[in-house]
């Protein structure tokens, strides 16, 4: 269970009825200090974390865990199914989500790749395929052709469980730009 306001090198494991029976103190020094659950530490309904029978100054909200998902999407009409998820992982906090365009068949000159991160899902036809990220990206990502992109997830609990569309493309040696379907993602925290 990840908890919120500790760094990745922490850990609780937290029973299903809220008692946390092991923090991991990972301060980076190696040590691997462990508090045990003679504490007295528990989690209450609303998540917060207690230490002795008494809110501990150093309450941390848990973060439930939330499942990193990656939906392909289209369009209509349809895009070519070449932007596919993740090679290492989906969109985890604290990772890189390293989609790839596949180009046997898509556009197999292409110079660049690209995916743009959008707020809103669209499904626009345009001359390019059909525009699945609203006009305004928030982010554009380039490599080469057939490298995976690189997506920095910051360590952020407040985008857990935040749904954003994705699309990837490419541009040809013409500089002709071909878009490619859409993966929906999730920000999980595994």
């Amino acid at each position: 269970m990840h908890v919120a306001g500790f760094d990745t090198h922490n850990a609780f494991q937290i029973t299903p009825s809220g008692l946390v029976t092991e923090i991991i103190d990972g301060t980076g020094d190696g040590a691997g200090n462990t508090l045990s659950n003679s504490r007295g530490v528990a989690v209450d309904g609303a998540g917060f974390v207690y230490v002795g029978g008494r809110f501990s100054s150093n309450a941390f909200r848990v973060c439930a865990p939330v499942e990193a998902s990656e939906v392909v999407r289209l369009g209509a009409p349809p895009n070519p199914a070449a932007f596919l998820p993740g090679v290492t992982s989906g969109p985890v906090i604290g990772s890189i989500w390293d989609p790839v365009i596949d180009h046997t068949s898509f556009l197999p000159g292409a110079t660049i790749d690209f995916l743009a991160v959008g707020a809103v899902a669209s499904d626009f036809p345009s001359p390019l395929g059909t525009v699945l990220v609203g006009i305004s990206p928030l982010s554009v990502v380039t490599s080469s052709p057939g490298t995976p992109l690189a997506v920095p997830i910051p360590v952020n609990w407040d985008i857990v469980g935040v749904t954003l569309p994705t699309q990837g493309g490419s541009i040809g040696s013409g500089l002709e730009i071909v878009l490619a379907n859409a993966l929906d993602i999730t920000i999980g925290t595994f």
